[in-house]
């Protein structure tokens, strides 16, 4: 056990008088020391790094307006490690930005790496506005998912680039000497495994289902005439299957999940707009899905 007093000092010790070397090529540099950052591979510096990131993520909540829904909810930043998303929704809230950026970067010694950082215009946003010099662009990518100004074609980039993984993984593999049983277990291990995340993110397409169905197809029958339908193989062992998943199905399934679970949880902006509409409490038969606006498409998979 180490005590709370003594927590501090050892941290310290850690970083104080550090020094670093190079080793290219069969050479190593002379020692150089360390001022800034933390020890890669360290447990320690994923906390550390957070608790340091924390005071900008609390001044930028601070000071920018975010998205807003009837007053209530609001969100301004979203942040995994160094990846931060900051919502800027009014361009008289760039000069602020810029400054509590400054700010920090002469604090910390940290810097924005503005040639890293993109920007993408939503709604009625003129991109003609300078963003600290960050480039527009029609879309990014925010933690493997790719965004773009409206949520089908983020929903469908993202899909497409997962489909493409897929069957790149498929390809690899094809000439493998592997059973039918084998080669059902590989699609369920790690050809299908790759796509349930993003399930719970973007409703998958029929077209993204067909393609996922054909690369899975080919891999199973090694490019051959395929000696039984999808569907056989899909049926449960005591009926002559092999219990293959069913991609629609499941992805389906966890992407009504996932929004039942953001919508009953309080604070997120699902739950915000859920309680906007009043779709909170049950509704007659049928529901009225009309009052849900169109470029919120997904929340209507919680109102069939």
């Amino acid at each position: 056990m180490v005590s709370a007093q003594n927590s501090l000092p050892s941290t310290k010790n850690m970083y104080d008088q550090a020094y670093s070397s190079l080793h290219i090529n069969g050479h190593t540099t002379s020692p150089f020391p360390i001022q800034c950052g933390v020890r890669q591979g360290c447990p320690l510096s994923m906390l550390l790094f957070a608790l340091c990131l924390n005071p900008l993520l609390c001044l930028l909540d601070r000071t920018l307006t975010g998205i807003r829904i009837a007053r209530v909810t609001r969100t301004t930043v979203v942040a995994y490690a160094d990846d931060i998303t900051l919502f800027v929704t009014d361009p008289n809230d760039i000069p602020a930005l810029a400054e509590t950026l400054r700010r920090y970067e002469k604090a910390t010694g940290a810097r924005v790496n503005i040639r890293k950082s993109k920007a993408v215009v939503a709604g009625a946003w003129n991109s003609i506005v300078n963003m600290i010099n960050i480039p527009y662009c029609t879309e990014m990518t925010i933690l493997g998912f790719q965004f773009s100004n409206t949520v089908g074609l983020s929903g469908k980039s993202s899909w497409t680039r997962v489909t493409g993984q897929v069957k790149a993984m498929a390809s690899e593999m094809y000439g493998r000497d592997l059973c039918l049983v084998q080669r059902i277990q590989y699609v369920h291990n790690f050809l299908l495994a790759k796509i349930w995340h993003m399930a719970q993110i973007f409703p998958i397409s029929k077209e993204h289902v067909r393609q996922f169905a054909t690369a899975i197809i080919w891999f199973i029958w090694k490019g051959k005439i395929f000696r039984v339908p999808l569907s056989t193989l899909q049926r449960k062992r005591e009926d002559g299957g092999l219990e293959l998943l069913d991609i629609e199905a499941k992805c389906f399934a966890l992407f009504l999940t996932k929004m039942r679970d953001q919508g009953a949880k309080k604070g997120t902006l699902t739950a915000a707009w859920l309680q906007r509409w009043d779709l909170r409490k049950p509704e007659g038969n049928p529901p009225n899905v009309c009052r849900i606006p169109r470029t919120f498409e997904y929340l209507r998979y919680l109102c069939p």
